[in-house]
């Protein structure tokens, strides 16, 4: 389900067994007849085609990240449901306390607006809607995670130069998001890798999971007095945020060595 292509427009078949559906404004993915049927016609209640997530505490379920077909319900109360029916759903549960979805909802479409990536579907009390991305989180295609960090640089030089282009070229994306993020005064809230999707077709970076976001003029450290914060613009924490150390820097100064490896493997043979 996973075979991936940029489209626009309608729905459109691909040959008689496999279907493609958009799943967001500039992805979409092909599709077994059997989902077809649903995307087709909405069944009654929202159909779970793959469970990501699933968190219980003593059998009592807690959250829940599935990707799901639209029912009747859901389309009828979001227009973006039925325009892209099949889509990621989070649901919280009565057993954890947790905030409301709908301000998790206005962030990712406050972050959609600023960078360009697919907004938010839709989200009640219990649950939040978003774009199925189809693609795979930073953490998984990169082999950097060692520690200490230095044992990381081994890892980077056995990567070919390619390879390790990408993984840079891919995390300079993610900094140049963040920047603009920054610019309009928003941080971010919870970067870590697995919050880095790369999407392969088109191929790019989209940040995802805005339900930390918060006003950088607000984020003022602990200990660091606020009134001082307010008088020169920034403390400590606030402009850490702005600098490379924000992306993990095991993953930035392996990729790094390794690209500076090549060059200097190259002037040598000259």
């Amino acid at each position: 389900m996973l075979a991936l292509a940029r489209v626009s427009g309608e729905r459109k078949v691909v040959d008689e067994e496999d279907y493609l559906v958009p799943v967001s404004p500039r992805h979409a993915v092909r599709v077994g007849a059997e989902y077809a049927a649903f995307i087709k016609k909405a069944p009654r209640q929202d159909f779970v085609v793959r469970t990501i997530m699933k968190r219980e505490a003593n059998g009592m379920p807690l959250v829940s990240a599935d990707i799901v077909i639209a029912g009747e319900e859901t389309r009828s109360l979001f227009p973006l449901a039925a325009s892209y029916p099949l889509h990621f759903r989070k649901t919280y549960y009565p057993g954890r306390l947790h905030g409301d979805p709908r301000q998790e909802r206005d962030r990712q479409n406050e972050a959609a607006e600023i960078l360009g990536i697919p907004p938010a579907i839709g989200a009640t009390h219990q649950t939040f809607r978003s774009c199925f991305l189809p693609g795979s989180p930073y953490n998984r295609l990169s082999p950097f995670g060692a520690e200490p960090e230095d044992a990381n640089l081994p890892l980077a030089r056995k990567l070919h130069l390619a390879q390790a282009a990408g993984l840079w070229r891919l995390l300079n994306d993610a900094f140049d998001a963040l920047s603009k993020l920054h610019q309009h005064d928003i941080a971010h809230g919870d970067l870590e890798l697995h919050n880095l999707i790369v999407c392969p077709s088109p191929l790019e970076m989209i940040l995802i999971d805005f339900e930390a976001r918060r006003s950088r003029a607000l984020a003022v450290c602990a200990g660091c007095p606020a009134r001082s914060a307010r008088r020169d613009g920034a403390c400590a924490s606030r402009r850490s945020l702005q600098a490379p150390g924000t992306l993990p820097r095991r993953n930035r100064r392996a990729v790094e060595d390794r690209l500076v490896s090549v060059q200097a493997e190259s002037a040598r043979k000259r």
